[in-house]
Formats: structure tokens, sequence, C-alpha cells
């Protein structure tokens, strides 16, 4: 599967979750799974005519899903006094691990 991206499986919420958590879930994984296909086009041995711009692709990626995504459905949990899941934080600190990597190689390259 071309389409297949190791670790960017879709995050698992419990049934119980607000819908709009799901919704913004739904629409960060999809964003995770670009920004992860652009972190691994993104090595320089690799690509290396084109790994700067497949680096930039993901560190767009990985912020929105972030900032637009992932933080707005804890918020969504926190208003409606439910605990976060565990799933959603673990795929938030992934995001954020990637993100860092791809921020440190776009430092790298200048």
């Amino acid at each position: 599967d071309p389409d297949r991206v190791d670790g960017a499986q879709p995050t698992i919420l419990p049934p119980e979750s607000p819908a709009k958590a799901g919704e913004l879930v739904k629409k960060g994984d999809e964003l995770f799974k670009q920004g992860m296909k652009g972190g691994l086009n993104s090595d320089s041995t690799k690509n290396p005519e084109g790994w700067i711009a497949e680096n930039k692709k993901a560190l767009k990626f990985l912020t929105e899903a972030l900032e637009k995504c992932y933080y707005p459905a804890q918020e969504v949990f926190e208003k409606a006094k439910k605990p976060v899941p565990r799933t959603l934080m673990t795929r938030f600190r992934h995001c954020q691990m990637a993100k860092v990597a791809c921020r440190k190689r776009d430092v790298g390259s200048r």
C-alpha cells in the first residue's frame, strides 16, 4: 500500500468521546500522516535534490496537526470535563517529536 506510513495509524478514542474531538483527531491524523510522509522523504541521502522542500512540507503539516487539531481536541475533552485519552496524548507527543526533528533538520540546512 503506497499510502501506508508506519507509525501513522489512526488514533483510537474511547467510544464516549465528544464528537467534535473525534472530528478534530481524524483531521489531525490525516495531517500527521502527510507530515510523516514528508519527513520520510526529507532524507538527504535518499532525496538529495528535494529533501529541503519535503522537510518544509512536513513541518507545515505537523504544525497544523498540532495547532489546529490535536491541541483543540484536548481542549474539547477538558471543556466536557472528561479526561484526555492517553491515545491522544501519545499522538500529540509523537507529532511534537516529529516536528522537532524536522525543525532541527531545517535549521541544520542553513
